[in-house]
């Protein structure tokens, strides 16, 4: 996952790719795996969606949880991976999405 920015109200799936030691992951060992945005957690399976042509999530904001995230602000974004056999490996490094503000806080 880059830096990414998204402004409060945005309703769209942020992309992110998984390496370790430098490498794609490869998902034939992996059971689940955790990403944080702000407070806003979701899982794959089920949350996220996975394409293995492009090695890409797509992790889903909705309105109501880009709202959540502080205006004009920066929220931590951070990934764990769960691998078969109960190992778990987290990112290196945090990442960061900025936050731009709405006038409008309605859910359209």
């Amino acid at each position: 996952m880059a830096n990414a920015r998204i402004k409060q109200g945005d309703e769209y799936s942020v992309l992110c790719s998984i390496k370790l030691n430098g490498a794609a992951l490869d998902m034939y060992w992996v059971e689940k795996i955790e990403f944080m945005i702000g407070g806003v957690r979701k899982l794959w399976p089920g949350d996220v969606d996975y394409d293995p042509v492009n090695r890409v999530f797509y992790i889903p904001i909705t309105q109501k949880e880009s709202f959540s995230f502080p205006a004009d602000g920066i929220v931590e974004a951070d990934v764990r991976v769960k691998f078969y056999g109960d190992s778990v490996m987290g990112a290196k490094k945090k990442l960061y999405v900025r936050v731009s503000d709405a006038i409008s806080e309605e859910v359209i």
